[in-house]
C-alpha cells in the first residue's frame, strides 16, 4: 500500500501559442485548436535539457521530504546524457542515502505507469519505504520544424513524484501491459550521425492501438457496478474524445492537454499535480499510459 503525497513539476519556460505556431506554419487561424483540442505548448529553451527541468522539479519539493528516499526510478526518451541514467543525477542533487537505488527507464506515454509498477514492487518487498519518479522529456528539440503533424502536439516538461509506503494508502489491485510487435517504428527517433535525429509518429497508428488495443485492456480491469476515475496519458483531442465515446459510463475521464499538450511521460503527473483531489478524495482510480512501444500500462490502484 502506498501513498503519493509529493508531486512537483517543472515546465518548459517558452508559452508557444496556437497564432505564433499557426504563423510558422502557414496555417489559417484557429485550425490547430480544432485539430488537436490544444491551446498552447511549453517548449524548452537552448539551456533547459531533461536533466535541468527534473532537478527544478525535484527542488521544489522540500528536502526532509528527499531525505529518506531509498530508490529514485527516472523515466526519458529525451536525455541530453545518454549515461547514466537521469535517476544517477538526481541522486546527487538531494541528501537522501548513498545506497539508494537508481534506475533509468528508456520509456514514453507508459513510463510513469512503468515506473509506478516498479515502485509499488520495491515496496511491496519491503526493499524501500519511500520511491522516488522522476520523469523528464523535451520532445520539442528533437521534431522536425516543418513536421506540422507532431510539432502542434508536444510540451516539455518534467516532474517529481514521491511515492511512499502507507497502510492507509492505495492498493494497485490490477494491472495490464501489453507492448504490439512490429509497431517499433511508428513513434521513435533514430540516431543519425551520432546524434539524435527527429523523432516520427504515425499518427493512425498510434489511434488505432489506443482504440484497438489500449481501451479493451482496461474494460477488462473494471468492474461495471464500481465508479472509477480514469488518469489517462494526454495524448490529444482525437485519442480522449474517442476514449470518452467509448468507455463505460462508470467512468469519469479527467483531462488537461488543452492547456498544457502533449507531455509525454509528465503528462499524468501533471493531471495529478492539477487536481490534486484525485488522489485526495477517490477511492477507484484507472492510471493509463500508452505510446512509445507501441506499448500500453495502466493499473487500478484502490483505496
Amino acid at each position: 500500500m502506498f501513498l503519493i503525497p509529493n508531486i512537483s513539476v517543472s515546465l518548459g519556460s517558452i508559452i508557444e501559442t496556437n497564432e505564433e505556431l499557426e504563423r510558422s506554419l502557414n496555417w489559417e487561424s484557429g485550425k490547430i485548436e480544432a485539430k488537436t483540442g490544444i491551446t498552447k505548448r511549453y517548449i524548452s529553451n537552448e539551456l533547459e535539457t531533461a536533466e535541468n527541468l527534473a532537478i527544478d522539479a525535484v527542488k521544489k519539493i522540500s528536502s526532509n521530504d528527499l531525505s529518506d528516499i531509498s530508490l529514485i526510478i527516472s523515466v526519458t526518451n529525451t536525455p541530453s546524457i545518454s549515461f547514466p541514467s537521469l535517476a544517477h543525477f538526481i541522486h546527487s542533487e538531494i541528501s537522501t542515502y548513498e545506497e539508494t537505488h537508481c534506475l533509468g527507464i528508456n520509456s514514453g506515454c507508459s513510463g510513469f505507469v512503468d515506473a509506478l509498477i516498479v515502485a509499488n514492487n520495491f515496496l511491496k518487498a519491503d526493499d524501500c519505504k519511500k520511491a522516488l519518479i522522476i520523469t523528464s522529456d523535451t520532445y520539442s528539440k528533437y521534431i522536425d520544424p516543418l513536421d506540422s503533424s507532431i510539432k502542434t502536439l508536444f510540451s516539455d516538461g518534467a516532474s517529481a513524484v514521491i511515492v511512499e509506503k502507507d497502510n492507509s494508502g492505495f492498493v494497485l489491485h490490477e494491472k495490464i501491459t501489453s507492448t504490439k510487435k512490429n509497431t517499433e517504428e511508428h513513434l521513435c527517433m533514430k540516431h543519425k550521425n551520432e546524434l539524435n535525429g527527429a523523432i516520427k509518429m504515425n499518427g493512425p497508428q498510434v489511434l488505432t492501438f489506443a482504440v484497438g488495443t489500449v481501451l479493451p485492456g482496461i474494460k477488462k480491469l473494471i468492474s461495471e457496478d464500481i465508479s472509477y476515475v480514469m488518469v489517462p496519458h494526454q495524448a490529444g483531442k482525437l485519442v480522449l474524445d474517442t476514449f470518452k465515446n467509448k468507455i463505460p459510463q462508470n467512468i469519469k475521464i479527467y483531462e488537461n492537454y488543452q492547456e498544457y499538450g502533449n507531455l509525454v511521460s509528465t503528462s499524468i503527473p501533471n493531471l495529478l499535480f492539477t487536481n490534486p483531489s484525485i488522489l485526495k478524495e477517490e477511492k477507484n482510480l484507472i492510471i493509463s499510459g500508452f505510446g512509445v512501444g507501441l506499448s500500453h500500462s495502466s493499473v487500478i490502484l484502490k483505496k
